[in-house]
């Protein structure tokens, strides 16, 4: 069997693609194989194309043709057995892809091929997937069967675009000759059957929902206006349309969720989590160490227990003279029965203070409030006097320690109020720049009423204007319903933007390409005077475009339509070398038009045709398709022969020169007596009549 190469477009994606396509190799579901090519083996190391390797995989060659070219030829032919079975076949997809709760995501018509067994095929498998799988490799949609809500769940991009083209099939079995004026060519990638995108943004409007209701039947006029009901509802209504009028299960259940869809539900604990990504300094929660009462062991090692007392107190004096408070701690415990011992014992509160003093500064300067209260709390369980830079370090932990959990409180249940009041308050000063995730989202709740404000109104502007991107860095703190309107947002200010750029500049092919490209309600923002200048400039280029079609055929007649549109549209022609071809066909067709009302005319006008025909036949006029039939070059001669002849006779007549009448319409060879009226023909028949008696 034939087999076909495919690589990315992209080399980058290599690694997401290669996993993506084995397994579909390997995992997809077996109820929906027959409608994935039978071979999809992936290339062990890619190929190398240049200096850069790709990832490739080797898939069956389906040697058949696209739904949109089969249902163009057979449009074209008007064969609407093969259109009602592309729509059967479609049908049977749709539940293939369903019984196998599988989605593919651009199901265009040219992603679809037929097998020679009459079954569809897909193809451009990046967007393929299934319950279980990997997330899809693209998720581009084809324009021509895109959702105008710009839905971003494959299953709902399935069940629109399947409608789309079942109806499209079901019209033009109806009416094959519907796809000569509408739809695009077989050529454009992507391309419309029978409904552009521009149809599918506003049915109400559209001249071709019009028209097809106008030529079809009653059952497929129904399917119309489920189209329509699909275009103008919710995406998400798609797949439960498409379910009623294939009459299969609702296509919307058991399918498979996108990876990139996320719920709008307010998770504080992700945000965290994805806040302390940014600081990873601040990873570690600040915890308590573990400050035991006696010294750490590291700290008394090598230190021997003595078998007599007097050896201990020798121990304890070397200690304290040494300053080492985990010795002196240790032997004052060990001694804590012993009389003498207790003569040292302020010595030992001394050197235990100035211990604790310098532990607590070391912790102070570590930031280790927690451990700095702790030894607070054991100094004071000793009854050890601190000083007052002690004092004053210990105070300011437990401030901190107090501020923090109210800030924790506030985050952990979301309360964005409290917040606020904790930066209004100034109790956040003590912190610092201690926990920088939690005061980012302490500013980002100072800043949300504002941009909650600014959501209200709708306006994209002033959104933008309240959304600081460096407070909420990637969109942290932000729930996925405002992100995609704060997207839409920036995608249609700088759509309206370009809009109005290339209306300044007159650029309509700029223009063009911009309307393709529309976001959300894009057109909507513009203003009612820029929609206009638009819609006009777009009319004008497509007249000029047509003009220029036709010129490079040689078609006159195409040429004088297109210059008709031109002439409704105010579109000017600006090539002066166009204009001059142009001003060429006017006078060819203006010389033709005369030649047709002159020999149109009751009786026919011979005079203007005798002072026309040479002006033609200079021109080259003579095999003019226009003048064919009755109006073909040698008859149109005959009018004019035919004229001067009968003009001759009724000279003569009015001269009553029975010699002149005879010469004049004998012999009749042009048949011009048939054209006399009975009185002069009356006349003729006396002045022969004549010439015989005489």
């Amino acid at each position: 069997a034939s087999r076909t190469l495919r690589v990315p477009l992209f080399p980058e994606i290599g690694e997401h693609w290669d996993m993506h396509y084995r397994a579909i190799a390997a995992e997809a579901p077996k109820d929906a194989k027959d409608v994935l090519p039978e071979a999809v083996d992936v290339v062990e190391g890619g190929i190398r194309l240049g200096t850069i390797r790709y990832p490739a995989v080797l898939m069956e060659w389906i040697d058949g043709p696209t739904v949109l070219q089969g249902a163009d030829r057979a449009a074209r032919a008007g064969n609407t057995v093969v259109l009602r079975a592309f729509a059967e076949a479609l049908k049977d997809l749709a539940g293939t892809l369903r019984r196998g709760r599988m989605v593919h995501g651009d199901l265009a018509a040219d992603n679809l091929l037929m097998r020679s067994t009459g079954d569809l095929v897909c193809v451009d498998l990046d967007g393929l997937s299934w319950l279980g799988s990997p997330a899809a490799v693209s998720r581009e949609v084809s324009v021509a069967y895109r959702h105008p809500g710009r839905s971003t769940s494959s299953p709902q991009r399935d069940a629109f675009a399947l409608l789309v083209q079942y109806v499209s099939l079901a019209v033009l079995a109806d009416d094959p000759d519907l796809r000569r004026s509408y739809g695009d060519p077989v050529s454009t990638h992507g391309g419309a059957i029978l409904f552009s995108s521009w149809d599918l943004r506003d049915p109400l409007r559209s001249r071709t929902f019009a028209d097809v209701r106008d030529r079809v039947g009653p059952t497929t006029a129904a399917l119309v206006d489920d189209l329509q009901r699909a275009c103008l509802g919710d995406a998400s209504e798609a797949p439960s349309i498409l379910s009623a009028v294939l009459q299969l299960p609702n296509m919307i259940q058991n399918v498979p969720v996108d990876a990139a869809e996320e719920t709008t539900t307010w998770d504080l604990s992700r945000v965290i989590d994805r806040l302390k990504t940014h600081y990873p300094e601040q990873q570690e929660t600040r915890r308590l160490p573990a400050v035991p009462a006696q010294p750490p062991a590291s700290e008394s090692q090598g230190f021997a227990v003595s078998g007599t007392v007097t050896e201990d107190r020798e121990r304890l004096r070397e200690a304290i003279a040494q300053g080492n408070d985990a010795e002196v701690i240790q032997w004052a415990v060990r001694l804590a029965d012993d009389p003498v011992a207790q003569l040292y014992k302020l010595d030992v509160e001394r050197v235990l203070a100035v211990g604790y003093r310098s532990r607590i500064e070391q912790a102070a300067a570590q930031g280790q409030d927690e451990t700095v209260v702790l030894l607070a709390e054991q100094a004071e369980s000793r009854q050890l006097p601190l000083d007052a830079t002690s004092r004053r370090a210990v105070r300011n932990a437990r401030e901190r320690i107090e501020v923090r959990g109210k800030l924790e409180a506030a985050l952990t249940s979301n309360d964005r109020a409290a917040l606020a009041d904790l930066a209004v308050s100034g109790e956040l000063v003590v912190l610092g720049d201690a926990d920088r995730a939690s005061l980012q989202r302490v500013l980002q709740a100072i800043e949300w009423p504002s941009l909650q404000r600014a959501l209200e109104t709708d306006e994209d502007s002033l959104i933008l204007e309240a959304f600081d991107e460096e407070l909420f860095v990637d969109g942290s703190g932000v729930p996925t319903h405002v992100r995609s309107r704060l997207m839409l947002a920036r995608e249609r200010v700088a759509w309206i933007s370009d809009v109005r750029t290339a209306l300044k500049r007159r650029n309509a092919r700029e223009l063009a390409r911009l309307y393709a490209s529309e976001p959300e309600g894009g057109l909507d923002r513009l203003r009612a005077s820029e929609r206009t200048r638009a819609s006009r400039m777009l009319r004008q280029q497509a007249a000029l475009d047509a003009l220029q079609g036709a010129m490079q055929t040689g078609n006159d007649i195409s040429i004088v339509e297109a210059l008709h549109a031109i002439e409704r549209t105010g579109a000017r022609i600006e090539d002066r070398f166009a204009w001059t071809a142009v001003q060429g066909v006017m006078r060819r067709a203006t010389l033709i038009e005369s030649i047709v009302a002159a020999a149109n005319a009751d009786p026919a006008d011979d005079r203007q045709l005798a002072h026309l025909l040479p002006a033609a036949k200079t021109m080259g006029l003579m095999h003019d398709p226009l003048l064919q039939g009755e109006l073909a070059w040698d008859r149109l001669q005959e009018v004019v022969v035919r004229g001067a002849a009968l003009r001759r006779i009724r000279r003569a007549i009015a001269a009553d020169d029975d010699r002149a009448i005879r010469k004049a319409a004998f012999p009749d060879v042009t048949a011009a007596l048939q054209q006399l009226t009975t009185e002069e023909r009356a006349r003729v028949d006396a002045a022969l009549q004549r010439r015989r008696a005489g």
